[in-house]
């Protein structure tokens, strides 16, 4: 079984709390220049090792990387721009 892939369109503002929490995602597309907005607990308990793809050239999503506990980067997620 292959775990989904959830592709994030430029209209999307924001996900709130708990947005993707322990969701079985491993790839995650972000087409908006400047990251959406999260919140700490927006992927809690996500897998591990996903990949998160977002434009060349964007901002914020530094954050959404961050090794801080709860963020994709906490859980071994690696980031690469298109």
């Amino acid at each position: 079984c292959t775990a989904p892939v959830i592709k994030l369109g430029t209209g999307l503002s924001s996900i709130e709390d708990y947005g993707f929490q322990s969701a079985k995602i491993s790839t995650i597309y972000s087409y908006r220049t400047v990251a959406p907005g999260i919140t700490s607990t927006t992927f809690e308990y996500m897998i591990t090792g996903g990949t998160l793809y977002y434009p060349a050239d964007s901002t914020g999503y530094d954050l959404w990387l961050s090794t801080e506990k709860e963020y994709l980067g906490y859980n071994n997620w690696t980031g690469v721009t298109m």
